[in-house]
């Protein structure tokens, strides 16, 4: 979890800056992606590094933080119940942004979540192949239903059947 602010705010701390300094230019949305190309492409790690998820979230704090929640919620919503796939939900948030944009802002920013997307897309391309050739060889399957997901994630189930349980032995 430290990792992950330590990875949001790399991103956050220089974007908010350079708005702050220039508010009327989009130099910010250009520390935005090189936030990501630097922690994908980290030359102290022989240009290896990771999808960058993390960045981009961290920097969308400083661009347009309401678009992190809505865009995130609404690519899991739709990811889970209209396509019934995790991995779906998992990605669509970060695509969402250019809609997003789109209607909320403009082409600087447009750009600036095309760019991060295509930057994630191909630095999650190994983890995409897998998920395809599981895909095929029937190794995963499609979320059945939200009942189904509900009671399958261990958290939920436990909550609600721990407590019966508990109130079931109590008695006897």
């Amino acid at each position: 979890m430290i990792t992950g602010v330590l990875d949001m705010a790399k991103a956050f701390v220089p974007t908010l800056v350079v708005r702050r300094r220039w508010p009327d230019e989009p130099y910010h949305l250009v520390v935005a992606v090189a936030s990501v190309v630097g922690h994908n492409y980290p030359v102290y790690h022989r240009f290896r590094g990771g999808r960058g998820q993390t960045p981009i979230y961290g920097s969308l704090l400083a661009v347009d933080w309401p678009a992190l929640p809505i865009t995130t919620t609404a690519g899991s919503a739709i990811g889970l119940l209209v396509f019934r796939d995790m991995y779906v939900a998992y990605w669509l948030g970060t695509w969402l942004l250019i809609p997003w944009f789109a209607w909320r802002a403009g082409p600087p920013e447009v750009a600036y979540a095309t760019a991060a997307n295509l930057l994630l897309a191909i630095a999650g391309i190994p983890e995409t192949k897998s998920y395809f050739e599981k895909r095929r060889a029937g190794e995963l399957q499609q979320v059945a239903s939200w009942r189904e997901l509900m009671t399958s994630h261990p958290a939920m189930r436990g909550n609600r059947n721990d407590a019966a349980a508990t109130e079931d032995h109590d008695s006897g």
